[in-house]
């Protein structure tokens, strides 16, 4: 299963970006990467490991950000075009069947 999450996050002001980044910096700890600017993905087993990444979230959620979280299977996960038709660093991390590459 796939974990998307979407983040809308004001970035007015030097406090709120060091809020921001230190968010951004705990979902990494969390094993999420990137995609794109505010939309990070995150490989998951089964769905109570689901569950309790969104208990997760939703405790280290900055004040006035807002998250929206949409579950895929892997097969709905693979369904998903890019394009131009060509993986970013960060996808190529993990392919749809879970394997590391190199």
């Amino acid at each position: 299963m796939r974990l998307l999450l979407c983040i809308d996050m004001p970035m007015r002001g030097k406090n709120q970006r060091r809020t921001v980044a230190d968010f951004r910096h705990r979902l990494d700890n969390a094993g999420f990467i990137q995609l794109q600017g505010s939309l990070f993905m995150k490989t998951v087993g089964y769905r109570e490991q689901v569950e309790r990444y969104i208990s997760r979230i939703e405790s280290m959620l900055p004040v006035k950000c807002k998250a929206r979280i949409l579950t895929l299977t892997e097969r709905q996960y693979e369904s998903i075009r890019t394009i131009p038709d060509e993986k970013s660093t960060q996808e190529s991390i993990v392919d749809a069947k879970r394997q590391l590459v190199f």
